[in-house]
């Protein structure tokens, strides 16, 4: 809805329906895909995101056709990632330190917001973008999930 008021395009509830319906059947990148299960063979995969519980699960059981270890959703916090209450709500409800969890993004927000709580961060850059200055860098850069399994060596 901000994207759609920020470039004035008018909608309505019916518009918004249709753009939610789509995100059902997103695809996902195909070496997310096989980046996803090559990690899982060496890490607990846990998906955390501002979606709801149910999309999430859905995307996990449809879509990525992966079993996540944990799905953590912002629904159970109350507020959206960045926040760093998000990243501790995780770090809690997984039972590890924050520098023992690293957080996989492919958008400079997350990381941020995770290196912020003393998560690790890899950043997939697959577009190349720049990093937010600031002093939480992530600790790895890739532009895909093949050369970040090779950096973490799965």
């Amino acid at each position: 809805m901000y994207t759609l008021r920020r470039l004035k395009i008018p909608f309505g509830k019916a518009d918004l329906d249709i753009v939610m319906e789509a995100y059902k059947t997103l695809i996902p990148f195909k070496d997310a895909l096989d980046g996803l299960a090559k990690l899982g063979n060496k890490y607990e995969l846990v998906m955390l995101s501002n979606g709801e519980h149910w999309y999430l699960e859905h995307l996990a059981k449809t879509r990525i056709l992966l079993d996540f270890d944990e799905i953590i959703s912002v629904e159970s916090v109350g507020q959206f990632k960045p926040h760093p209450s998000v990243y501790r709500f995780a770090s809690q409800k997984l039972n590890r330190e924050p520098n023992q969890i690293m957080m996989v993004a492919a958008h400079s927000f997350d990381i941020l917001g995770a290196r912020h709580s003393g998560f690790r961060g890899a950043y997939v850059n697959r577009y190349d973008l720049p990093y937010d200055e600031s002093e939480f860098t992530p600790d790895i850069i890739t532009p895909s999930f093949k050369e970040l399994c090779e950096t973490l060596k799965v």
